[in-house]
């Protein structure tokens, strides 16, 4: 029946509604359809149902009378005019009585007599009449909000009336509102409202089934969501509102309706509140508060088994006041509240989760502006703040849950308030997230097993203590230090530590109860990012507050570490710890990971995250005042103080004390110490409370106890509150004395207070003492009977100045002591504990808020937490057991990293990579205990390489073609390979390096380098990877190549130059196999495993290296702004350089070398930083070079290049304008010069690379680099040690440095006299000391040619001196060097000791000081030039000859020079030539002849200069002769000599022929051989100058006596020593003048007389006897010497090949001449021609070879016809 009458009503209710939305009369169909509904609803219930069928009532065909606008008389009218409304219909004649007629029926009907039928029939004809009024209103806002609503509300009212019915009633109200045609916003439908809140929250019915019930609770509820939401809602007043909550509040608490009705009756209740609270931003606090006090609102607490029944306030008016206040709010506020209370055990968890679900709705909708109502901010800071923290001490999770909600919501709008609740809050969170206490039995299993596995590894074994103990409560307690999870008596430990609040601690929680508390605490912590901060602020730097920001972050960090398996607590602890340093990381301006780290760490950019983050907070101020970071400090500093004095205090008091007065805590006065002693025994936190008791107790502590019980507030309180308050901060002491005298004290302070109850400090005293006893008797278990009131007032009687105290007074006293007992503090614990803790809530002070500013503080915290939170994320990643937790804990470490970074904690990023390196493995390997095999894959699998095949390898393919087809296979290898953490760790490590380098130091440049030693050691990273275009061969690699050197020789060129050709010098001849130094590897494997699988392990490891940011090393010091980071990294790099071998095997390993390049490398990205590059390396490359007998030669190689490339790029960014460069320029050059001291095999086994350094750095800049005595004399040794190197290509880099110097010199560019003598010395040094060196070789004769070119230049130099020195033309020391010195030079110039100092080094053995003058300069590099006409090759020779005389004949500004020109250049250079091997040479003639020519033609062309007798030398002797004789006597002597040597080449041909031959050719008087070519162009050239020098009259004047002259007689004495025939055929004598004149034996014997007496040459008298003594010795010995030293080959022997030859044209010659004196370009000996050969074998042969055929003197013959040809080709200059 219920079912059809719904589904009807709701057909006539879509049908209206329908039409309203269409039709303006909807709203009169939607009425005409509620009454309908609900009328025949009426009628179909038993009561009604007679009545409609007697009188017609019920009946809906009514209204159509009505006129419009009227309405019937009983709608809407009282309940009289229904009744004679009623009463029409059942009699007549009454009609007229409404307007005075007589009636006219005295009938009565008992019927209207009867009230409770009367009632029935008036209910359903007000329905009647309602449809009959709205038939007379057109507009909705005309008919009256009574008449539509009055009939509904008598059904709602009535109790009698069924659920149906009054559901019928209610939906209807529901949609009257709903559609506005009950318009309750209107002023005068305020009354209707309050009507109709009235009726619906009283709304009776009789019950039916519990189907029904519900339905109509339901409805009531949407109703009242209607009244309160709609329009009207806004003028429901207070007691309505609380009608209203209430009415829905005990709907949500019965448990006896369906959970559909009740979660129904919790989202209305939840609309509602939000509604209600929601209303508190636009009430006036100060004005409402006031109206609160006379306010009747109020609500009944709902119960849970009753339904509410509003019976009692159903008689009293609710007034018309419009509108709803604070009264409302707070009364609903205080119910709520009242709800959430634990300790009430009336309500049941339901009810209170009910409170806390509404309180989070109310506190979310308006949290801040409950803030600012002063009641409602005391509710919630009071009992809703206690009963909360009361709620999660218990185990129920889903109270637990709410309650944290709803704190949550209180600390975000309440900030400022609820410093006491937050501290409370987490001590009891942290207290109860603790790891559980073990409980053990002495002896038990567990016991001994726990102690047994502590002793294994895991720390020492922890006492198991009780809940409140710790053997580690001094705070001694390193978490560090421990690899374990801390024991639940440690955690303790650290707890007490800091001073928290102990009596809140609670137990720990389990399970659901526990992962409840710990996402409450998360939640909390990660939705505040300055929350963290705030806690250091208010709590660690509060003396009177526990160290909570200390404890957490210790706490978080050893929980957030997955020890064993992750638990999820871990993740928990971790994520805090992430969200905070994350925070700080981007406050700092850290950049997000990005690029391959990011993809490791599982990070996307989303947008521009991943740009570098700006602090939140940098536009704000700093802060100032008490949050002012300096005062914060001091504050931290201060009260860590008091800690260690309050520690000292606990082991003894004395101590304590003592600290104190050191550290000038108490002052120096008395009173000052009294009062700050006091001070401290009552803020410090963590003092001993029996100690402190004890303490003040004694005698000698009066004045500290009056001052301490002084500090406490008494005002206002009774005596029992002020003593509760004292005995709460210490122990009272056992002693009957020590309490009396506290009690004495503590009654003086009090009486001095003024309470009017105590009369005299006696009597405050004998009460104080009588509530200390009486608190014993009421709560000592000991005591059985009890003191009562009476008792106790009866000891009291007439104590109080003679008087009684007041009976009231006592009573309160008494009954406070009953209640709650006076706890000390040791017993705060549990409930006691809590309700201490409460009372100190309100004390805690306002919180001070860090938001905005955190970033000022983020520093100062970090440097205090990071070496734990550095654990925390060290440990995790070494143990995480997912992928996730591995990603979280790096993402921890980049951001630690950076935030230390950028605050420049370089310990913190140093202590990270030395974490990370340790996880590596690597770092600390002993690699030369470890074996090593080199796999190499052939045939598609890995198999073992000999050291045979690895050296035949390297022979085939190169060494580099090896390495990247093989694996080295080692331990530690295979151990990286497979630790995928250790992996981890080796890319984090190198990506923090890379990020971070800037922030690095020593230590940790130290870890890093270690690392990357290790790894490239075993061969994991490449040195390519690091070092780009830089190969450096593994140690097996460099033996391979060690013994493919010495099987194939050709091999050395495809390798680095100069390596293997010095290895023979570390592991000697010998090749692989036995004969080296370690053998050849074994062929068997070393590990079991499959090849393969260990290539497949050692690959893993090289994958992990490549993909790492390790690659970026070389860059890093570009990033590097910081020299005193550059510094370290490079002062790393200097302790990883090669050092010396400490035995004889063989150490090498490839490490050294690459950071070696490594660290040289940065001088060239930033040479400008070379200063403090070279400071840390400069040591370490000294004892490199001071050791390199004993290094390997390919590391001493490496180690020059390196140095010299470092040199040059130094040299480049120079320029000589930054002095600190130059400077280290020089340092950097005299560490090379170390170089100079080595070994000749070890300078050979380097030669090539330090020539080719030593070649660019001179390009460089030159001028530069010899700018210093230093660098110059450095450069110079080592030029002169690679002249005499046996590399060909080492000495032409180091000649091709010359030309520079060279052109520096000759420019003018560098002071000459400082460095010509050097520059000389270094060019004398490549002239050869054995003249076949440069016979046959291209290369060398362009050497030579060079080195002439160059030695000319310098003697233009001298020149160009010369003519700036106004002393330069005068010829200053010796005018002769002896002829040897030009063939000695470069004997001599390496044997120097390389310590000579630079600018006396030749110039002592040339003749030249600092000092010298500059012709003696160039008479230095004259001989130097000179010389080069001794050398074998005819070209060198005649280029030679070309730049002598062209020096010579240019630029002589003086005679002087040209005196100079004779006695150092000419003269030496003609002795020189004048040696028995440079005659005996045949091919030298051309030589000879160029310089016989050249010495006539120099002296004719000057001889008129010379002639003058003032010319002479001014430091000579004064009877010396003119230069004119000196230089024409020992010409003449040189001419002299080759004219005897002619005839003594003669006679040693002509003697063992017949007299008839001999007599043939002396008739003959042709030249014989080389010999007689060069004793014949000697007389013309002696012809030709006595002829010049006659005419001069340079022997007399014309008519003169010639032989008066002396010059003349020893011209002739000269030359008839020589040859007797001379003068014969110089100047013919007359036929008779000659008595020997065609008589041979008179020539004959004249010849036999002239060879007894050898010619005289005149001496320079300042020449030395070894160098004038050189043309004596040729022609006393010309015939002997000749014959012994001359190597005559008449025909090239079979087993020497011809040459080809090359025709050399001579001066003056055309091309197309008689080239029949070629000489051959490659001959190991000289040689003449076979002519040449005849002729001398004629001149010289022995007598045993008298027999010679014919055909000898036919080639004789032949040969002296060629000379004659020759003689015409020779420049002899003759005089006209």
């Amino acid at each position: 029946m219920l079912e059809s009458t719904e589904e009807t009503k709701g057909s006539v209710a879509i049908e209206a509604t329908g039409y309203t939305a269409h039709s303006p009369d909807g709203w009169r169909l939607l009425v005409e359809a509620e009454v309908d509904t609900i009328v025949r609803e009426l009628r179909k219930n038993s009561v009604w149902a007679e009545a409609a069928e007697r009188d017609g009532l019920g009946a809906l065909w009514v209204g159509g009378s009505c006129w419009p606008g009227t309405v019937s008389t009983g709608a809407g009218a009282e309940a009289s005019n229904i009744r004679r409304e009623f009463a029409s219909r059942r009699t007549l004649g009454r009609a007229g009585e409404s307007i005075g007629m007589a009636s006219f029926s005295d009938k009565g009907d008992e019927a209207l007599d009867d009230d409770y039928a009367m009632g029935r029939l008036i209910m359903l004809e007000s329905f009647l009449a309602l449809r009959e009024a709205i038939n007379g209103v057109s507009d909705v806002r005309e008919l009256n909000i009574n008449i539509v609503l009055e009939p509904y509300l008598l059904v709602i009212r009535d109790a009698e009336t069924t659920g149906p019915i009054t559901r019928c009633a209610l939906v209807s109200i529901q949609r009257f509102i709903e559609n506005e045609i009950v318009d309750l916003s209107r002023p005068e439908a305020v009354p209707a409202l309050l009507e109709v809140t009235r009726a619906v929250t009283h709304c009776r019915f009789e019950a039916t089934d519990a189907a029904s019930d519900e339905a109509v609770l339901m409805q009531i509820l949407n109703v009242l969501r209607a009244l309160v939401l709609g329009r009207g809602g806004e003028r429901l007043n207070d007691v309505t509102i609380c009608e209203i909550m209430e009415t829905v509040l005990s709907m949500s608490c019965q448990m006896r309706l369906s959970e559909m009705l009740r979660k129904s009756a919790e989202a209305t209740l939840f609309s509602l509140v939000t509604f209600v609270f929601g209303k508190l931003e636009d009430i006036n606090d100060s004005q409402d508060e006031d109206d609160d006090e006379g306010s009747e609102a109020s609500m009944v607490m709902p119960s849970p088994s009753n339904m509410l029944v509003n019976t009692a306030r159903g008689a009293k008016n609710n007034g018309e006041a419009a509108g709803f206040g604070i009264a409302a709010t707070r009364e609903l506020y205080r119910v709520l509240v009242a709800l959430t209370d634990p300790r009430d055990l009336q309500y049941t968890d339901s009810m209170r989760l009910l409170a806390l679900n509404t309180l989070h709705a109310a506190l979310q909708r308006a949290g801040n502006a409950m803030e600012a109502v002063g009641a409602l901010r005391e509710l919630t800071l009071g009992d809703l703040s206690r009963n909360l923290l009361l709620v999660l001490q218990r185990d129920h999770v889903s109270l637990i849950s709410a309650a944290q909600r709803v704190l949550f919501l209180i600390f975000a709008s309440h900030k400022r308030d609820t410093k006491g609740q937050l501290e409370l809050y987490l001590c009891q969170t942290l207290g109860r997230l603790m790891a559980a206490p073990v409980i053990e039995r002495q002896g038990s299993r567990a016991a001994i097993g726990t102690r047994a596995g502590s002793s294994a590894g895991s720390g020492p074994p922890t006492p198991v203590t009780g809940a409140g103990e710790s053997t580690f409560g001094d705070g001694t307690l390193d978490i560090t230090a421990i690899e374990r999870p801390l024991t639940h008596s440690e955690e303790v430990g650290l707890y007490h530590a800091a001073s928290l609040r102990r009596g809140v601690r609670g137990r720990p929680a389990l399970q659901e109860v526990r992962r409840q508390l710990l996402e409450g605490l998360h939640h909390l912590l990660t939705g505040d990012e300055a929350l963290l901060t705030d806690l250091w602020v208010n709590f660690d730097c509060d003396m009177q507050r526990g160290n909570m920001f200390d404890f957490f972050t210790s706490f978080m960090t050893q929980r957030a570490i997955p020890w064993r398996v992750s638990t999820g607590e871990d993740e928990a602890f971790m994520d805090i710890l992430l969200f905070h340093l994350v925070r700080v990381a981007s406050r700092a301006g850290v950049e997000a990971p990005s690029g391959r780290w990011a993809e490791l760490l599982g990070m996307r950019s989303v947008g521009d995250r991943n740009k570098a983050a700006m602090p939140a907070d940098a536009s704000q101020s700093s802060p100032c005042g008490s949050l002012h970071l300096p005062v914060l400090l001091d504050r931290k500093t201060h009260k860590d103080a008091m800690m260690q004095a309050a520690k000292l205090f606990n082991e003894k008091p004395k101590d304590g004390v003592a600290f104190l007065q050191r550290t000038g805590t108490l002052g120096q006065a008395a009173g000052e110490a009294t009062q700050h002693l006091a001070q401290f025994l009552r803020e410090t936190p963590t003092l001993n409370k029996r100690l402190v008791g004890e303490f003040l107790a004694k005698p000698s502590n009066l004045e500290v106890l009056q001052a301490y019980v002084s500090q406490f507030d008494y005002s206002g309180k009774r005596l029992d509150e002020a003593l509760r308050a004292l005995l709460g901060a210490f122990r009272l002491p056992g002693e009957s004395q020590q309490i009396e005298r506290i009690m004495e004290a503590f009654a003086t302070a009090y009486a001095a207070s003024g309470n009017p109850d105590i009369a005299t400090k006696d009597a405050a005293f004998i009460l104080s003492y009588a509530v200390v006893m009486l608190n014993t008797d009421q709560h000592s278990p000991q005591v059985r009977s009890r003191m009562q009131l009476s008792d106790f007032a009866r000891n009291l009687k007439g104590v109080n100045d003679g008087a009684d105290f007041r009976e009231g007074f006592l009573a309160d006293v008494f009954a406070a002591i009953r209640d709650a007992e006076i706890v000390f503090p040791e017993e705060h614990e549990g409930a006691a504990g809590f309700e201490y803790a409460w009372r100190g809530v309100s004390a805690a002070g306002s919180w001070a808020t860090t938001r905005l500013r955190t970033s000022t503080y983020d520093r100062a915290l970090l440097e205090a937490t990071w070496p734990r939170l550095l654990r925390a994320l060290e440990r995790t990643v070494a143990q995480a057991p997912t992928d996730r937790v591995l990603r979280r804990a790096l993402t921890g470490l980049h951001a630690l990293s950076g935030a230390a970074a950028a605050y420049d904690i370089y310990s913190c990023v140093d202590a990270t990579l030395h974490a990370l390196a340790t996880l590596t493995g690597l770092g600390s390997l002993n690699l030369h205990a470890q074996p090593q095999q080199v796999y190499v894959r052939r045939r598609g699998r890995y198999m073992v390489l000999s050291a045979d095949d690895a050296a035949a390898s390297v022979a085939q393919a190169g060494a580099q073609a090896l390495e990247e087809a093989s694996v080295l296979v080692s331990q530690a290898a295979l151990d990286f390979g497979s630790d995928y953490r250790a992996q981890i760790a080796f890319v984090a490590l190198a990506e923090l390096v890379t990020r971070f380098c800037y922030a690095v130091g020593a230590s940790g440049w130290e870890d890093v380098l270690c690392v990357v030693s290790d790894a490239v050691d075993i061969d994991v990273l490449p040195v390519r990877a690091v070092l780009a275009g830089t190969w450096v061969p593994r140690a097996a690699t460099l033996r391979a190549m060690v013994a493919a050197a010495t099987q194939s020789p050709a091999t050395q060129k495809q390798e680095s130059s100069g390596l293997l050709s010095a290895f023979s010098s570390l592991w000697g001849s010998g090749g692989s196999g036995a004969d080296s130094p370690r053998g050849s590897r074994p062929e068997t494997p070393l590990w079991r495993a499959a090849p393969d699988q260990l290539a497949a392990t050692v690959t893993r490891g090289h994958q992990a290296a490549s993909v790492s940011a390790i690659m970026e090393l070389a860059d890093l010091p570009r990033r590097i702004q910081d020299d005193t980071v550059l510094a370290g990294f490079v002062a790393a790099l200097a302790r990883r350089l090669p050092q010396s071998p400490k035995s004889a095997s063989d150490n090498y390993l490839p490490a050294p070398v690459v950071f070696l390049e490594l660290a040289f490398a940065l001088f060239k990205s930033c040479p400008l930083r070379a200063p403090s590059l070279w400071a840390a390396l400069e040591q370490p490359m000294q004892r490199i070079f001071e050791c390199a007998e004993e290094l390997n030669p390919y590391v001493l190689e490496r180690a020059v290049h390196a140095l010299l490339a470092a040199t040059t790029a130094v040299l480049k960014a120079a320029g000589g304008q930054d002095s600190s460069l130059t400077e280290t320029l020089d340092r950097m050059t005299r560490c090379l010069g170390l170089l100079r001291d080595v070994s000749d095999a070890t300078l050979d086994s380097i030669a090539v690379v330090l020539a080719a350094g030593i070649r660019h750095l001179v390009s460089a800049d030159v001028r530069l680099l010899i700018s210093t005595l230093a660098s110059w004399d450095v450069l110079r040794q080592l030029l002169q040690r690679l002249a005499h190197t046996q590399s060909a290509e080492a000495s032409g880099d180091a000649m091709a440095v010359l030309p520079a110097i060279v052109e520096l010199i000759r420019s003018g560019s560098v002071d000459r006299r400082v460095y010509f003598s050097d520059t000389l010395d270094i060019l004398t040094s490549f002239v050869p000391g054995d003249r076949a060196l440069f016979a046959d070789a291209d290369d060398s004769r362009v050497r030579a040619g060079s080195l002439i070119a160059m030695l000319f230049d310098m003697q233009a130099a001298a020149k160009a001196e010369a003519a700036l020195s106004p002393s330069g033309c005068s010829a200053v020391g010796s005018p002769n060097i002896g002829a040897s010195s030009i063939g000695t030079q470069h004997q001599r110039s390496h044997q120097r000791t390389l310590t000579e100092p630079s600018v006396t080094s030749a110039i002592s053995r040339l003749g030249i000081t600092p000092r010298s003058s500059p012709v003696s300069m160039w008479a230095a590099a004259m001989n130097s030039l000179a010389s080069y006409t001794c050398s074998a090759n005819r070209e060198t020779r005649q280029l030679a000859c070309s730049h002598v005389q062209r020096a010579i004949t240019t630029d002589l500004s003086s005679i002087a020079w040209v005196t100079a020109s004779f006695h150092r250049v000419v003269f030496p250079l003609m002795d020189a030539l004048l040696r028995a091997d440079m005659l005996a040479d045949s091919s030298m003639e051309d030589t000879h002849a160029r310089c016989i020519s050249m010495l006539t033609s120099f002296f004719l062309h000057n001889a008129a200069a010379l002639q003058s007798p003032e010319l002479a030398v001014d430091d000579g002797p004064k009877d010396q002769a003119p230069p004119l004789d000196q230089i024409w006597l020992r010409l003449i002597g040189v001419l002299s000599s080759y004219i005897y040597t002619s005839k003594l080449a003669r006679e040693k041909r002509s003697a063992p022929l017949s007299p008839s031959s001999v007599s043939t050719e002396q008739k003959d008087d042709k030249p014989q051989g080389h010999l007689g070519v060069l004793g014949e162009m000697a007389e013309e050239s002696t012809k030709n100058c006595i002829l010049v020098l006659d005419t001069m009259g340079i022997f007399g004047n014309a008519g003169h006596d010639k032989g008066d002259s002396a010059l003349w007689r020893k011209t002739w004495e000269l030359l008839d020593k020589a040859s007797p025939l001379i003068r014969r055929r110089i100047l013919p004598a007359p036929a008779d003048s000659s008595p020997a004149e065609g008589n041979p034996d008179a020539e004959e014997t004249a010849t036999a007389e002239n060879a007894a007496n050898v010619p005289e040459i005149p001496r320079d008298p300042t020449t030395d006897s070894a160098d004038s003594a050189v043309t004596d010795a040729v022609l006393a010995a010309a015939a002997s010497t000749a014959a012994s030293e001359l190597v005559i080959s008449s025909e090239p022997s079979a087993s020497q090949p011809e040459t080809p030859t090359v025709a050399i044209v001579a001066e003056g010659e055309e091309a197309g001449a008689d080239d029949s004196h070629s000489v051959s370009e490659k001959q190991p000996e000289p040689s003449v021609s076979d002519d040449v050969q005849n002729n001398a074998a004629g001149v010289l042969t022995s007598p045993a070879e008298v027999d010679s055929s014919n055909k000898d003197h036919h080639a004789d013959q032949h040969h002296s016809d060629v000379k004659k040809k020759k003689k015409n080709r020779v420049n002899i200059i003759t005089v006209s």
